[in-house]
């Protein structure tokens, strides 16, 4: 038995492709915690066989260790003792773990600086953080955004307030440049480093607004092993569908009941209409709201030569929408509630009876106008109607 796995030992050296293939997919992580002795800790994260994985470690004498199995760069959760279950909780944080020996330093009541040794894509990440940081204290962002979060917390108290809607957005406005900047400097990262792992992550936030000529060009710029990755594959699904329901496509079909409880496919209204506008919304989005005036006044002009409208809301509140509905006075649409099944979507899986997954929504409001072929003859992201106006005049003349 002995000869046999000796053989076998050197059979896996001389083949360093095999022994790769068998070994890589380990990882170990040996881990200390600052200010903290005993109690325990959990690490959360899909292993090779994209299964959710929750393992918890009791600590010992402020260690801790974990040991499993990936495929790849992997993103992760660590969570000790916490006090609520946001990403903010002082004792939950995000790191990407990668095949390799890990060893992991953290403080108790800070787990968002900790120290990683061996995952280079976390490094990649903590770079990240960085510039975010340096960005949240040059423009002096924590002002802007404490003030943001006031008036959204009122808010939500007290929905149909038209001026603390307007002071929301307002301060809602005045944190863009941040974000902008943020965007800036994350774009420049993906784009040079077409081999890292942590680029086609962080494509996750942005690619709803891109364009998919832009998408494309990106996500051909990666590695091959970067674009066949669980976030590259992603992404590539993205792209796809970003060409699927761009201008000049085929819409996609969707069936539905609207706010009478009355049957709803979008197949079907085009046929009786020579155009049908999409407008995806949310009562809980200002400039949706803001906008709403300004779309029955269009309704009004063009219904007469065909003109349909059908508004799809991401509220997740049934109450909150028909409330606005009414409130705003746009019963004159069909209305649908979006159903998102988050499960899926966490999973980065297919829902087909969730419309704004299947049109790429990633910005509210968004309008899609589709003519009586079904193609999809415009669509635009944001508050800017004057656009919309533009093609309406094109189409009808007037």
């Amino acid at each position: 038995m002995k000869l046999n796995y000796f053989f076998i030992f050197l059979f896996l050296l001389g083949n360093s492709f095999l022994y790769n293939e068998l070994f890589a997919q380990i990882f170990k992580i040996n881990g200390k915690i600052e200010g903290q002795n005993s109690g325990s800790i959990v690490l959360g994260y899909s292993n090779s066989k994209n299964q959710v994985i929750n393992d918890t470690c009791i600590i010992t004498n402020g260690a801790f260790s974990f040991t499993g199995f990936i495929s790849e760069p992997t993103l992760a959760f660590l969570s000790g003792e916490t006090k609520s279950r946001t990403m903010d909780d002082p004792n939950r944080t995000e790191l990407f773990i990668e095949p390799s020996n890990m060893t992991i330093y953290l403080t108790f009541n800070d787990f968002k600086h900790l120290q990683v040794i061996g995952s280079k894509t976390q490094t990649e990440m903590s770079y990240i953080r960085s510039v975010k940081d340096s960005l949240f204290r040059i423009m002096k962002v924590q002002e802007l955004q404490s003030v943001y979060m006031e008036l959204a917390y009122k808010l939500a108290k007290d929905k149909e307030n038209q001026e603390l809607q307007n002071s929301t957005q307002n301060a809602y406005n005045l944190l863009q440049p941040f974000r902008e900047a943020l965007k800036n400097s994350e774009i420049k990262f993906i784009i040079s480093h077409p081999k890292s792992y942590l680029s086609p992550y962080l494509m996750r936030f942005y690619y709803v607004k891109m364009s998919p000529d832009s998408l494309k060009k990106i996500y051909e710029s990666f590695d091959y092993n970067i674009q066949n990755s669980f976030s590259g594959k992603l992404l590539k699904d993205q792209v796809l569908k970003k060409f699927r329901v761009g201008e000049g496509n085929q819409a996609i079909n969707f069936r539905s009941v609207d706010v009478k409880g009355e049957a709803v496919e979008l197949s079907s209204i085009i046929k009786s209409q020579k155009y049908v506008l999409l407008d995806f919304w949310a009562s809980w989005c200002i400039p949706c709201r803001q906008g709403s005036p300004h779309l029955k006044e269009l309704y009004k002009k063009y219904q007469a030569m065909g003109l349909a409208v059908i508004c799809i809301s991401s509220d997740r509140n049934k109450e909150d929408w028909e409330k606005a509905i009414l409130k705003d006075k746009t019963t004159m649409f069909r209305h649908v509630l979006d159903d998102l099944d988050t499960t899926k979507f966490q999973k980065g899986e297919t829902n087909q009876k969730n419309i704004n997954s299947e049109y790429v929504i990633g910005l509210l409001p968004t309008k899609i106008l589709i003519d009586k072929n079904g193609v999809i003859v415009f669509r635009y992201e944001g508050a800017n109607d004057s656009l919309l106006d533009k093609k309406l005049f094109e189409i009808f003349g007037f």
